[in-house]
């Protein structure tokens, strides 16, 4: 009896690029080979049409305000596990890294503390990016799944 081989993805990377207005995608993983697709017309993709504000923007790390003896303080927490989204853009001839830690993005601390930096953090450019990219990923895996 033969057994099926399976994999399983753990460093699944994809690649967007922009030509002439139409954008492509294609997926790397450590299992298969995946076909550069076309995802769709698009003359102002994200990254491109908001270049400059990813260049400075920073995403804020989670944060909230505790009192101590009548005393308002500010108080950042870090975590020692988090989930990261990583960016690396090449426009033109200029190489661009974001990561954004997924909690940072979170409203509620600990389940009680609001996080003061959740507004800023959402209403960034890399956010939207990110949204963009999940859309740009659902479509692709749907393409190449021929759903």
């Amino acid at each position: 009896m033969m057994e099926k081989d399976t994999c399983f993805s753990y460093d699944i990377k994809y690649l967007v690029w922009r030509t002439n207005g139409k954008l492509f995608m294609e997926r790397f993983d450590e299992c298969r080979v995946y076909p550069p697709t076309l995802i769709y017309q698009n003359p102002f993709y994200t990254p491109v049409k908001y270049y400059q504000k990813l260049l400075h923007e920073k995403i804020r790390v989670k944060a909230y305000y505790i009192y101590v003896n009548n005393k308002k303080n500010l108080v950042s927490q870090t975590t020692d596990h988090t989930c990261f989204s990583t960016f690396d853009f090449y426009i033109g001839n200029t190489f661009l890294h974001r990561e954004v830690d997924l909690q940072d993005l979170e409203r509620f601390l600990d389940g009680k503390h609001v996080n003061v930096n959740y507004v800023h953090n959402r209403n960034t450019i890399i956010v939207a990016v990110r949204q963009e990219m999940e859309q740009l990923v659902g479509l692709y895996n749907k393409k190449i799944d021929g759903k």
